[in-house]
């Protein structure tokens, strides 16, 4: 038999691990193979054949079985690393220095930079390894002393989209590199070589990526204890699930932390036991936000999870005040159409936020979106607990501190709040929008597309002046105002082939 469960194979552009070898019915003279694709696209199955379950996939219907002689006739177990880090840095530049055409030699210009890079090899820092069918084969000391200069100087190395499956000798092959700071080994499947690892220690890697690797809470344990200095872990679509149930003591120099993709119902409790700065915690199933307490937080993405409520993010904002970056899209309280406009008043609940779902948020847009969420709080149509210390900020700023003045100060904010009639022009669906008169023509064209399901981009609002004459509002960066939009006016969204100055409505 020439493969062994746990095997990495490459077939074609695609990589798939050996998961099963024996016998099947169908091929009763044979052996077979079932393997797992990492792109779950290929698969025709989940290990099943003829309702009886060879092996288990991790995703639905990725599995694949093969006879014998198929596989072993299409599937390349890759090269080894000495021969793909001899091809594409220590080949010789020679072949690059001229190009034949019969008998004849001309001149082959630009490959001087070529050249250069390969007599450059023994100051390389950055050794861009991913995709090259890199297998776990062990090398031999001349092949190790061929490279040794090439190596010494490397600081990044990226090994990811491999053929590794055994940590024991990917370990064996980090040793040789004096001076790592970064190591990515995403996407290769480790099934092998976790328990001979007490030898190994990289405390001078900071960075370490893993991203994809099938790993459980057991392994990571182990790989910590390879990595204790890391500053920056990724450890995104992993089999973390439980791992708020299992706690992992993740190393006290942390900084940045990926747990993106591991179907977690809860904030691992030992996060807050960290001086993080960024975490990921993007297409989990958090519905909220305990035990998050991290002070130091600057950047958290909690996008593409299961958060329905503001109490969740009033919380995150008393516990982080120093939050400057959120991603909350893709949540459903992002998708609450009920508020006229959700993004300011997320803006609003936070003190100090300065991009919120990778929009870069100028002061002119914060203050809006605290004069809209103030109106809207005194009002009662926003429910908030004016106890938090961020209303007590608000008040301070706004002058909103006694009974009476919050009357005159209500007063004022009604005057910058409008409702405008919007009306597609061609569907003649028609919708009210509540926005401030110092909006832009961009933002309020933003809100109100999204309420007429309408794209952003192919439309233009049109202020009507008369019944029958529209102004088109071509400067999309300048305030409503300036167009003398005002309470009850009426806008009509018309698609840009069809725009002028000034349009006549025909009856």
């Amino acid at each position: 038999m020439g493969f062994q469960i746990g095997d990495r194979l490459k077939i074609g552009d695609h990589i798939c691990t050996v998961k099963f070898v024996g016998k099947l019915p169908k091929w009763p003279d044979s052996h077979a193979y079932g393997v797992e694709w990492d792109d779950p696209s290929r698969g025709k199955n989940s290990g099943t054949f003829q309702g009886q379950s060879y092996f288990e996939t991790l995703k639905f219907n990725s599995g694949s079985f093969f006879k014998d002689s198929r596989l072993e006739e299409i599937a390349s177990r890759g090269v080894s690393f000495y021969e793909a880090y001899s091809r594409k840095f220590r080949g010789s530049a020679e072949e690059f220095n001229e190009i034949r055409l019969g008998s004849r030699v001309i001149e082959a210009p630009g490959f001087e930079k070529v050249e250069n890079r390969y007599r450059n090899r023994n100051s390389l820092e950055r050794a861009i390894l991913d995709h090259h069918a890199v297998n776990d084969f062990p090398l031999s000391e001349a092949q190790w002393e061929t490279m040794r200069e090439g190596c010494v100087k490397v600081r990044h190395l990226d090994l990811s989209y491999n053929l590794l499956s055994d940590f024991h000798q990917t370990c064996v092959l980090l040793t040789h590199f004096d001076n790592l700071e970064s190591v990515d080994l995403s996407r290769n499947v480790f099934t092998n070589g976790w328990d001979v690892l007490d030898d190994f220690i990289f405390p001078g890697v900071r960075e370490l990526i893993m991203t994809g690797n099938e790993l459980g809470i057991e392994p990571l344990q182990k790989i910590i204890g390879c990595f204790p200095n890391l500053e920056s872990l990724d450890l995104s679509w992993n089999q973390l699930t439980k791992l708020n149930e299992k706690p992992v003591s993740f190393p006290s120099t942390l900084k940045t932390l990926g747990l993106n993709g591991n179907f977690m119902t809860h904030v691992p409790t030992s996060v807050s036991d960290l001086s993080l700065q960024t975490l990921h915690l993007s297409h989990n199933l958090l519905s909220n936000v305990d035990p998050i307490i991290t002070p130091s937080l600057r950047h958290l993405d909690l996008s593409f999870n299961k958060i329905d409520d503001w109490e969740t993010l009033d919380l995150l904002n008393d516990r982080i005040p120093k939050l400057l970056s959120l991603r909350i899209n893709n949540n459903p309280i992002s998708a609450n159409d009920q508020l006229d406009s959700v993004f300011h008043i997320m803006v609003a609940r936070f003190q100090e936020i300065e991009v919120l779902d990778d929009s870069i948020l100028s002061k002119k847009v914060r203050d809006d979106a605290e004069l809209y969420f103030v109106s809207k709080v005194i009002k009662g149509e926003v429910n908030y607990n004016t106890k938090l210390r961020r209303w007590k900020t608000l008040q301070k700023k706004y002058s909103l501190q006694t009974k009476d003045e919050r009357i005159e100060k209500i007063s004022w904010l009604e005057s910058l709040i409008i409702t405008v009639r919007a009306i597609d022009e061609n569907s003649k669906a028609a919708i009210e929008c509540t926005l401030l008169t110092n909006f832009t023509v961009r933002h309020s064209k933003k809100i109100i597309c999204r309420k007429l399901g309408l794209s952003l981009f192919d439309h233009k609002l049109h202020l009507a002046i008369t019944p029958e004459v529209l102004q088109v509002m071509s400067f999309e960066f300048r305030p409503i105002s300036s167009y003398g939009v005002s309470d009850n006016s009426i806008i009509y969204v018309k698609r840009k082939s069809c725009t002028q100055d000034s349009v006549k409505i025909c009856s």
